[in-house]
């Protein structure tokens, strides 16, 4: 379903389960589907980069579930939904560019989680919350520029997640969420100096994505990973004088990006890494005075950066927000 329709759709239930909920005295069963409806309507309003109304679809959803878990402070399901809302509000004020509130909010998240897997140190679906909490606020931390609270938050989360991945080596998803955090460690190493700490990360990243798109072949996802954390590999590659080893890896990745946009053409991430690309493999063959093919990539990147700043502001896909974890 179009996420204009969907929105659609959703405003039509939110309408219709308001004008039958009273806040205070309606069933607690009704007044989550509420906050639900909301939450959903939230996601589709960040999918169609309009994110101040989706901060305040998630606001409402975050007051009603707020009050649901005073009522039941006990219910482990109320308090990962109020976590669920708190990150959700999050990430609006992260689009909304108020970092400062969104962290806060994140470290509530936090604090909800830590409670969660105190109660049930084993629930794995809570390990995983609480390791996703320390990324959201890692990620935050390192866009405020303190990177040493980022790596910090960084570490805890990818300590959770190797135990999870360790219990369970067939779970694909906690290998990719490790592989994620490990290309995002690697980014903050090498913005605080650390070259070889940072591409020693973002070759364990892309060693970590080969494998799972390798398993799953057909996965585009995984596919998209593998070809960003390539595309993030040869910058840094690039950037540390290693140009022959910088090349293989933006030549590998723009073999990615190319098939991967052809097969979902509205798919704007994947666009603006292959424009990317393009741009940095356009330097390095001008490092080497190919210029006839340094000037068509540079030019082919330029233009569809300018077609994708014309079609959407570049925040809406930038932020991984909801969808990322």
């Amino acid at each position: 379903m179009k996420p204009r329709r969907c929105r659609t759709y959703l405003r039509e239930a939110i309408t219709v389960d308001r004008s039958i909920i009273d806040a205070e005295s309606a069933p607690a069963a009704w007044q989550n589907d509420l906050s639900y409806a909301l939450l959903l309507a939230g996601d589709v309003l960040t999918e169609l980069n309009n994110s101040s109304e989706a901060l305040q679809d998630y606001k409402d959803s975050l007051a009603i579930r707020e009050r649901l878990a005073k009522v039941q402070p006990d219910n482990s399901d109320r308090q990962r939904d109020l976590a669920v809302s708190l990150e959700k509000v999050g990430y609006a004020l992260v689009d909304e560019e108020d970092e400062t509130t969104a962290l806060e909010k994140q470290r509530v998240a936090l604090a909800i989680r830590e409670s969660l897997v105190g109660r049930d140190p084993k629930n794995a679906d809570w390990q995983q919350g609480l390791a996703a909490s320390y990324q959201n606020i890692g990620r935050i931390l390192a866009d405020q520029g303190d990177l040493t609270a980022a790596l910090a938050s960084y570490q805890s989360c990818t300590r959770i997640r190797e135990k999870l991945a360790a219990d369970d080596p067939s779970n694909g998803l906690t290998r990719r969420y490790l592989a994620i955090a490990d290309e995002e460690i690697g980014d903050i190493l090498l913005l605080k100096g650390d070259t070889v700490g940072g591409l020693e990360k973002l070759r364990l990243a892309v060693a970590r994505f080969r494998t799972l798109a390798t398993k799953n072949p057909e996965n585009l996802l995984l596919r998209g990973d593998l070809g960003g954390a390539l595309k993030e590999l040869g910058d840094a590659e690039r950037l540390n004088n290693e140009f022959e080893s910088g090349l293989i890896n933006l030549n590998e990745a723009l073999s990615i990006f190319g098939p991967l946009t052809k097969k979902d053409p509205n798919n704007l991430f994947w666009q603006y890494l292959t424009a990317l690309t393009q741009r940095n493999l356009g330097v390095l063959t001008a490092s080497q005075k190919r210029w006839a093919e340094a000037t068509r990539l540079e030019e082919v990147a330029e233009e569809t950066l300018l077609n994708l700043l014309t079609a959407r502001s570049l925040l809406g896909f930038l932020y991984p927000g909801p969808g990322y974890l």
